[in-house]
């Protein structure tokens, strides 16, 4: 089975970065969740997580505040590495 690694800064529209904030991306067919949280202590928001192939929604959910649904992503076997910006 092939996996690709998601990394990378998360920005808000404005260009912001997001730190300190829960990411999970749960796998549709198995509802197998991955969760990562992205970087506070250097301020970059960033944020790494290893993903088999699958499809998956991600969620969002910062720090004092509601979960938000951020779409669904595609990974395929042969994924070269990428990220959700």
């Amino acid at each position: 089975m092939g996996m690709a690694t998601i990394k990378g800064i998360l920005r808000d529209g404005l260009g912001n970065t997001i730190s300190g904030c829960l990411l999970t991306f749960i796998e549709q067919k198995t509802l197998r969740r991955f969760q990562v949280i992205t970087q506070s202590g250097d301020k970059h928001g960033s944020y790494c997580l290893v993903l088999p192939a699958g499809i998956f929604r991600v969620l969002l959910k910062p720090d004092r505040s509601f979960e938000r649904d951020l779409g669904e992503i595609t990974v395929y076997s042969d994924s070269p590495d990428g990220t959700l910006n």
